[in-house]
């Protein structure tokens, strides 16, 4: 529970509930990712198309961090649902993110 402590913090205003459903979503419990938090993250990516960059940076930033495998499967397979299940602007979003420099 502490990294959603942490992710309380993150001084990006309106970011930190994207930020709270992916830790959520990513724990370091051997669960799958619950389709309540996959739903949340898509959710507030679609109403803010500008939290993308942020999203993105954050689960590089997670992915770069942890030495935790089940982290590390969960937020590969987070990227795999989000591609799948967002809609095609998002990954138009992503892709310009990716072209921009942020990935």
């Amino acid at each position: 529970m502490a990294s959603i402590g942490k992710a309380l913090i993150i001084s990006h205003v309106g970011f930190s509930d994207i930020e709270i459903s992916m830790v959520r979503a990513i724990g370091h419990d051997s669960t799958p990712i619950n389709d309540k938090h996959l739903h949340e993250i898509l959710f507030f990516v679609s109403n803010s198309p500008s939290s993308v960059p942020f999203l993105a940076e954050r689960i590089l930033y997670r992915l770069d961090k942890t030495r935790d495998r089940n982290v590390a499967l969960k937020t590969l397979l987070l990227i795999h649902h989000l591609l799948h299940g967002g809609d095609r602007y998002f990954e138009q979003d992503l892709r310009t993110t990716h072209l921009s420099g942020h990935l």
